[in-house]
């Protein structure tokens, strides 16, 4: 299995986008910096929305990296942003992708 979207934070101006996911490594999962600091880039996203007044276009980006994490390694929450972590297998993710979200 795999962990995914283990961490996300917003990229302060001056940060480059390596420092941001080493500090929400430790921040939010506990992941030390030399393990953080192998995440390597896999993508960038980009997209835009309707802002939250309705009346303009919200553009972002997201830097996307791919970090293995030993098969021993448990996040833990660190800074209160994030309430647990779960490993999920694959037929509960599509189970999940699929399934009524509506709540």
């Amino acid at each position: 299995g795999k962990l995914d979207h283990v961490v996300a934070g917003g990229l302060s101006h001056g940060e480059s986008p390596r420092e941001n996911v080493i500090k929400e490594c430790a921040e939010e999962a506990s992941v030390p910096a030399a393990l953080a600091a192998q995440a390597r880039p896999a993508s960038i996203v980009s997209y835009s929305q309707m802002d939250e007044t309705g009346w303009g276009v919200k553009r972002d980006l997201i830097f996307c990296y791919d970090l293995e994490l030993p098969s021993d390694f448990v996040p833990t929450a660190a800074d209160g942003e994030v309430e647990s972590f779960d490993l999920w297998d694959m037929p509960r993710v599509l189970e999940s992708i699929a399934g009524d979200n509506s709540d």
